[in-house]
């Protein structure tokens, strides 16, 4: 039992309140694919500096994480909005097996 809770508490994404925060949901949708970030980034800047081709980049950056079935990416906008909205977003460390929301709370 007390295995269980420090566990809990010593989670970095929740911090043992098996609710995302806006850090937590950042962490577990966006940082997993860093270059994904980067790539996205140069392409707009490249776009905004000499043409809208540039925007080819931001658009490979976009499609290497669904390339490998990787939907976080694309989740990432819903699930802030949805806990900016006040929905709370479970921890996939602590809760592996439940959706993506919690229910009746």
């Amino acid at each position: 039992m007390t295995d269980n809770n420090t566990q809990e508490s010593s989670c970095k994404l929740c911090g043992g309140t098996k609710c995302l925060a806006q850090k937590g949901i950042a962490a577990v949708y966006l940082l997993p694919w860093k270059s994904s970030l980067i790539l996205i980034a140069a392409g707009i800047i490249v776009a905004l500096m000499y043409s809208a081709y540039g925007l080819f980049i931001s658009l490979l950056g976009y499609v290497l994480p669904l390339a490998n079935a990787d939907l976080r990416l694309l989740l990432y906008p819903f699930v802030a909005f949805a806990c900016l909205c006040g929905k709370k977003a479970n921890c996939p460390k602590c809760e592996p097996s439940c959706p993506i929301f919690r229910r009746g709370e």
